[in-house]
């Protein structure tokens, strides 16, 4: 019975992920939004909600392993794995743009996590702890990459 209920949920996934992309499409087509703005935030989004639900569940329990090693793994699984998938399906091609704007916002993010994750080193705390102002500042970075996106989008229309 798992293994049909592991099938059945596979196979939803599946469906829901055509109709995510189909509909994120549409949107674009509809409203002349650039397709990058449409992946990049509104599919973005609907991909990475369950993680966020199962990190705040988990911090608010107290679970603080279980949310990091969510973020983690759900990291590296896209990265690594959708990514090689998808290169197998069909060559990847990036273009000098977005190596030029976002890879260079990428490694910025990956700074900042770096240098809240590990304040121990820094402020000589006793222990690893993300705070409140730490994911005040990630917010806050993630408004302005999104502003930053949405503009280079609108300039290049």
């Amino acid at each position: 019975m798992t293994v049909l209920l592991l099938i059945a949920g596979i196979a939803i996934a599946v469906v829901a992920a055509d109709l995510l992309i189909d509909g994120g499409v549409a949107i674009a087509r509809r409203w002349g939004i650039p397709s990058l703005v449409v992946g990049a935030i509104v599919v973005g989004f609907g991909t990475s909600m369950p993680e966020l639900i199962v990190n705040v569940s988990a911090a608010l329990k107290g679970s603080t392993d279980l949310a990091m090693g969510n973020i983690l793994g759900s990291n590296l699984f896209n990265l690594c794995v959708v990514m090689a998938v998808a290169a197998l399906v069909r060559p990847l091609v990036v273009s000098g743009d977005s190596r030029a704007k976002d890879l260079p916002m990428c490694l910025l993010a990956t700074a900042l996590i770096g240098v809240c994750g590990n304040q121990l080193y820094w402020d000589g705390i006793k222990y690893h702890e993300l705070m409140p102002s730490h994911g005040i500042i990630m917010l806050m970075f993630f408004g302005i990459y999104l502003y930053y996106t949405l503009g280079e989008t609108q300039a290049g229309a």
